[in-house]
């Protein structure tokens, strides 16, 4: 399928002037390959290294916070990762691909770091297991929100600074993190 073929079933489904939006779509389309392939074709080493992946995810009424370290050079898909993190905890099908969405998101921005020269150098790994006290800011924890948290949350997001924002998703820091283990059922709003 071409730009052009996927812009007009999009302009056909939402009733837009296809002479109109088309080409524009098409334009944005071709200009984010352009920028996704060069990152796309880094070559990370397989063995050791590793992508802390952040999760924040909104869905309904509820709130999905998870942090875990990503083999890069693993078979695992981060499709089939989200199927079992989903089932796992219990959350709609519609988690799934959101949460495939960020992991493939993150790494895409853990390549482009390397291709920048930006440096994303990990303490070796020794052991899978933490310590007590770093332990429950590495797991899940599922909160359900009001409409009315769900709106705080979001507009502490919208104060926040973009670079700020863009920092904490690639480069959360264990020694600054908060941790979590119930599910909640007040807001969380994120200090560091």
């Amino acid at each position: 399928m071409t730009p052009e073929n996927f812009a007009e079933i999009l302009c056909d489904d939402l009733d837009l002037n296809l002479a109109k939006f088309v080409p524009e779509i098409a334009t944005s389309i071709r200009n984010q390959i352009a920028e996704f392939e060069p990152v796309a074709e880094v070559q990370v080493p397989n063995e050791g290294s590793r992508c802390v992946i952040q999760l924040d995810l909104h869905v309904g009424g509820t709130n999905l916070r998870d942090r875990f370290e990503w083999d890069v050079g693993s078979d695992l898909t981060p499709e089939e990762f989200s199927r079992q993190l989903a089932a796992d905890l219990g959350v709609g099908g519609e988690f799934v691909s959101i949460i495939a969405h960020e992991i493939h998101e993150q790494l895409y921005r853990f390549k482009q770091d390397r291709l920048l020269d930006r440096g994303f150098d990990l303490e070796p790994l020794y052991s899978g297991f933490r310590f007590n006290d770093e332990g429950e800011s590495w797991c899940p924890a599922l909160e359900t929100l009001t409409a009315e948290e769900y709106e705080k949350i979001l507009e502490d997001r919208e104060r926040m600074p973009q670079p700020k924002r863009d920092f904490e998703i690639q480069q959360p820091s264990p020694r600054k993190c908060h941790g979590w283990t119930i599910i909640r059922k007040r807001p969380f709003i994120k200090t560091w």
